[in-house]
């Protein structure tokens, strides 16, 4: 049997030193302003044009349900 096995998630150091990490801020100006990657522009085009498709869909239907109102009112 052995006294330190190989395999499994490694046992966290007990007497590691406690260091306390100080991450920057940013100022949410600079976050808004900063270049989006290019993962980020798709998904951003993604969604406007699934925004764009739902309204010009929604648009086609209130017409054809009102052009059908219109043609059944004689």
């Amino acid at each position: 049997m052995s006294l330190a096995p190989l395999h499994g998630r490694p046992a966290p150091l007990v007497f590691g030193a406690k260091r306390n990490i100080q991450w920057p801020r940013y100022n949410p100006a600079e976050l808004k302003n900063a270049r989006l990657t290019t993962r980020a522009r798709k998904q951003r085009d993604r969604r406007r044009s699934r925004v764009a498709l739902t309204v010009a869909g929604l648009i086609v239907v209130m017409t054809a349900v009102f052009w059908v109102w219109l043609s059944m009112r004689g």
